[in-house]
C-alpha cells in the first residue's frame, strides 16, 4: 500500500511540472510565475491524482469484471467524482492558504477543465491496460483450470486402464491397432499438457485431437460407439480454446456412450453460419438442461473462456443432447 502511494505521488509530481512547464509556456491568467503555477500543480496533482490513483486501484479490478462498455461507464463516472472532488480540495487548501481573494470559483472552474483533461487521459490509459490485463490473467487461469480439468480426465485410473487394458489386448491379436492406440494416446496427453500455453489453437488441430479421443474410446467401446467428424471448407483456421471441443465430446461420451449398454453415437459438426463458425456436439444421449452446469467445471470454465477470448462475439448453448459453440470466424 505504502509502494503504490509513493509511486503515485512520484508520478504526480512529474505530471504537475509538465502541467505548470505547459501553462506558463502558453500563459495563464494573471501570468503567474513558475513557481506559483509548480506549487498549484502540485496541490492539484496530489489530491486529485493520488485520490484517483487510490479510488481505480480499489474500484479497478471489480470494473474489470464487467463488460467493455459498462467498464467504461464506470471508469468515466469514477474520474468524474475523483476530479471534482479533488479540485474541490485543492481550492480549499488555497482558500485556507489565503491564496484565492475574491476568485474561489473563477479558479475552482478553472481547475476543474484541467483536472479533467489530464484525469481522463491519464486514468484512461492506465484503467484500460489494467482492464486488459486483468482480462487476459483471468483468461490464463481459466486456460490453466481447462488444462488440469482435461488431464485429470485423461489420467484418470478408469481412463488409463481402459485404455491400456485395451492396448494389452491388441498387442499379440493386431499390433498396428496397438501401435496406433498408443500414439493417439500420447497425442492426447502432449496436447494437454501444452493446451495452457497459448489458449486458442486452430480448429484443425482441435479435431484432430478430438478424433484421437474418440478413436480410443472406439477400440474400447466398440461397437457401442459410432462416432463422425465433419467441418465445413474454410473452418479449419478458427481460432477456439485448446480443448473446448474435446472437453465437449468427453461429456458425450461419459452420459450418452458409458451410461448406457445400448449402440450410440457422437456427432462432430462445424459449419458456418451467418459469419460465426458453429460447432456442434450431438449424442444418442437424453440431454441436459443448463441447470445441471456445475459452476468451475467443465462447461462453465469452456463458457467463462470463451468470455474471456471473444467477449460478446462467442457464446455456448445446450439444447438437449446438442451443445453448440459459436465462434468468430
Amino acid at each position: 500500500m505504502l509502494k503504490n502511494l509513493l509511486k503515485a505521488v512520484g508520478w504526480n509530481s512529474v505530471i504537475a511540472t509538465a502541467v505548470a512547464v505547459l501553462l506558463v509556456i502558453f500563459g495563464a491568467e494573471g501570468n503567474p510565475s513558475f513557481a506559483q503555477m509548480l506549487f498549484a500543480s502540485m496541490i492539484y496533482s496530489q489530491l486529485v491524482g493520488t485520490t484517483t490513483e487510490l479510488t481505480m486501484n480499489w474500484l479497478g479490478p471489480k470494473l474489470s469484471k464487467l463488460s467493455l462498455r459498462a467498464f467504461i461507464a464506470g471508469v468515466v463516472l469514477a474520474l468524474t467524482f475523483t476530479a471534482v472532488a479533488g479540485t474541490i480540495a485543492s481550492n480549499l487548501v488555497f482558500l485556507a492558504m489565503g491564496m484565492e481573494g475574491r476568485n474561489f470559483w473563477a479558479n475552482f472552474a478553472f481547475g476543474l477543465r484541467i483536472s479533467l483533461v489530464v484525469t481522463f487521459v491519464i486514468g484512461f490509459i492506465m484503467s484500460l491496460r489494467g482492464y486488459y490485463e486483468k482480462r487476459l490473467e483471468r483468461a490464463l487461469q481459466m486456460a490453466t483450470a481447462a488444462k488440469l480439468q482435461s488431464l485429470e480426465s485423461l489420467v484418470h485410473p478408469h481412463f488409463l486402464f481402459n485404455t491400456l487394458n485395451s492396448i494389452s489386448s491388441l498387442v499379440h491379436s493386431d499390433p498396428d491397432k496397438a501401435e496406433r492406440m498408443i500414439e493417439q494416446m500420447s497425442a492426447l496427453l502432449r496436447y494437454s499438457l501444452d493446451s495452457a500455453q497459448g489458449g486458442l489453437v486452430d480448429m484443425e488441430r482441435e479435431l484432430k485431437i478430438v478424433g484421437d479421443y474418440l478413436g480410443i474410446q472406439q477400440m474400447r467401446f466398440g461397437e457401442r460407439l459410432h462416432y463422425s467428424i465433419d467441418a465445413a471448407a474454410g473452418t479449419m483456421t478458427a481460432k477456439v480454446p485448446a480443448m473446448a471441443i474435446q472437453t465437449l465430446v468427453e461429456n458425450s461420451i461419459k452420459h450418452a456412450i458409458g451410461a448406457s449398454s445400448k449402440p450410440g453415437n457422437v456427432a462432430v459438426r462445424v459449419i458456418v453460419v451467418g459469419g460465426q463458425v458453429v460447432a456442434e456436439v450431438s449424442d444418442s444421449g437424453s440431454g441436459f438442461d443448463e441447470s445441471k452446469i456445475i459452476a468451475g467445471h467443465g462447461l462453465d470454465t469452456l463458457r467463462a473462456r470463451l468470455e474471456a477470448a471473444f467477449g460478446s462475439k462467442a457464446a455456448l448453448q445446450v439444447n438437449g443432447a446438442t451443445v453448440r459453440l459459436e465462434l468468430p470466424a
